[in-house]
Order: structure tokens, then C-alpha cells, then sequence
């Protein structure tokens, strides 16, 4: 049985094998897009699930929090861009 990690070396095989290997290469880059695509979508629905729950708060509960209630697209932006980059 083949794995996703014989999939994605396959992928990257480079020389005169590399040739008879476009079907595997093809698979593996399509593995990779929609692996970024499912990660790309559960970014944004728990950005989106966030949202509405601050957005449920009132604006006493905001302010202890740091954050006004129009602030808070700009305040998960920061938030969301800084834990994916961690």
C-alpha cells in the first residue's frame, strides 16, 4: 500500500526516472494543494467561530479584554497572522 510519505517522495524525484514518475509527481502536488486548502478552511472557520463569539460579548467584557468592539477584525488579524507564524 502506498503512504502519503511515499506519495510525497515521489513527488519531489528528481533525473531520468523523474520522467515516468509525472502521475506520482501530479498526486503529490495535488495532496499538498488540498492539504493547504483543508488548512486554509479551518483557519478561517475557527477566525469565523472567534469572530462571532466576541462579537456576542458586551462592551464591558471587550474592554477587559484589551479590545473595543470595533477593533475586533483588526485585533484577530493580528492574533491569527501571529500564531501561524509561530
Amino acid at each position: 500500500m502506498t503512504t502519503t510519505k511515499d506519495i510525497y517522495s515521489l513527488a519531489r524525484a528528481r533525473g531520468p526516472a523523474a520522467s515516468k514518475l509525472w502521475p506520482a509527481r501530479l498526486l503529490g502536488s495535488l495532496a499538498l494543494t488540498i492539504q493547504r486548502l483543508w488548512h486554509s478552511y479551518w483557519r478561517w472557520r475557527t477566525r469565523r467561530a472567534t469572530l462571532l463569539l466576541l462579537q456576542s460579548l458586551d462592551d464591558r467584557t471587550l474592554m477587559d479584554i484589551g479590545v473595543t468592539p470595533g477593533e475586533l477584525n483588526s485585533f484577530l488579524d493580528r492574533e491569527f497572522t501571529n500564531s501561524t507564524r509561530r
